[in-house]
Parts: C-alpha cells; sequence; structure tokens
C-alpha cells in the first residue's frame, strides 16, 4: 500500500509555524500514545473518552505532527515516522498506517488548500539609507613644549531618513483539513477531526529608492 502524507507536509510546512484548530470527534473509546515523560521524550497509552473535544494539528518537521487536546495540560498525540513520505505540489490525500506512526489507529484524509491574490497596491513607507563621508579633524601633541598640529581624516557613515514608494499585493491561503482515526488494520470509524486555517501575508513585488 502506497502510504502518503501529501498536503500536510506542503501546506503547513511552507509556512512555518502552521497550526490548523479544529474538532476532533471521538465515536468510541479509543487507544492512544501521548507524549510523557522528561521533555515529552517518551510516549504513554491512554484511553480517550467518547465526546467533542477541541484540538490542533501542528506541524514539527516534514514527517513530525503533533494532535494536541485543548484545555488538557500538555496532552499530545505525536504523529511522526520515519518513512521516506512524498510530498507532492498539489492537494491529495492522506493515509499512513498505525504501524509508521507508532499508534494503535490508522490515520486517513484530505487537505485542500486554496490560495488567493490581491490586485496589485502602491504604499509609502518610511526608510533609511547611509552615506560614507570624509571627515577631518585638527589633532594636536605637544612634545618637549613644542606643540604640533596635524590635519587627520576618516571615513564617517551618516545615516539619512526618508521615503519610498512600494508595490506589494496580499497572498491569502486558507486550508481546510479532514482526518480519519481508523481501528488499525481496520475500516471501523474511532474518530473524525476537521479544521480550517486562514493564512494573509504581504508579498513585496517592488521597492522604489529611499529618498
Amino acid at each position: 500500500m502506497k502510504k502518503v502524507l501529501m498536503l500536510i507536509g506542503l501546506s503547513l510546512m511552507l509556512t512555518s509555524c502552521v497550526d490548523i484548530t479544529g474538532q476532533l470527534d471521538i465515536r468510541e473509546t479509543m487507544q492512544v500514545k501521548k507524549k510523557s515523560g522528561f521533555l515529552n521524550l517518551k510516549r504513554k497509552t491512554v484511553s480517550l473518552s467518547p465526546g467533542l473535544y477541541t484540538a490542533t494539528v501542528s506541524a514539527l518537521g516534514d514527517k513530525n505532527f503533533n494532535l494536541k487536546l485543548e484545555g488538557r495540560d500538555n496532552f499530545k498525540i505525536p504523529l511522526k515516522t520515519e518513512k521516506d513520505i512524498h510530498l507532492p505540489t498539489s492537494n491529495g490525500e492522506i493515509r499512513v498506517s498505525g504501524a509508521d506512526l507508532d499508534q494503535p489507529f490508522d490515520v486517513r484524509g484530505n487537505i485542500y488548500t486554496h490560495i488567493e491574490r490581491s490586485d496589485s497596491r502602491t504604499t509609502t513607507e518610511s526608510c533609511t539609507w547611509t552615506t560614507t563621508e570624509q571627515r577631518c579633524d585638527k589633532v594636536c601633541t605637544v612634545t618637549n613644549n613644542i606643540r604640533n598640529c596635524d590635519i587627520q581624516c576618516h571615513p564617517v557613515t551618516i545615516s539619512h531618513s526618508g521615503y519610498r514608494h512600494v508595490d506589494y499585493h496580499i497572498k491569502t491561503t486558507f486550508r481546510d483539513l479532514k482526518l480519519q482515526l481508523l481501528e488499525r488494520n481496520s475500516e471501523k470509524h474511532l474518530a473524525t477531526f476537521a479544521g480550517d486555517d486562514t493564512a494573509t501575508e504581504r508579498i513585496v513585488e517592488r521597492t522604489g529608492i529611499c529618498r
């Protein structure tokens, strides 16, 4: 079976520190391995009761994700694999076995990413620039009661304040993530996660001269 973590890697990791928050709907009591111990380096198997939980999927690396349950102190379910995972460049399917994740459940799902670009905009921003000038000073010394003076020059960096024109547009990224947690090696649904995220970023197209 081909194992892929498609757009989770692409859409979460191309934007740093992206969290997708949503609802984890647990249909029946299920076993999970949560982080525990010193620096969360160990795993502990616990039971989760049926119910609706606020949860967040966080990307820690291209093969390492956390499913964190809100309202519970440091309750994090690691979704980490050492397998080589292909990350395509389009929306797609998520399918990872519990054996690869070291979890008592398999993960399936899909992630949809949509990007919108605003029209170009122009604004004026404050800015600074520097110039280098030669500054000369009269330096005098006294030797054997004789005063000797000389002109010494050295470069000096001077900062100037000004304004510049900036052309830019706003990039808005919408992400919609849906996951199914299945009983290992089975089609039995234990829980579902649905979450979304919207992120905006200013993309500078051209920067004028500061003057």
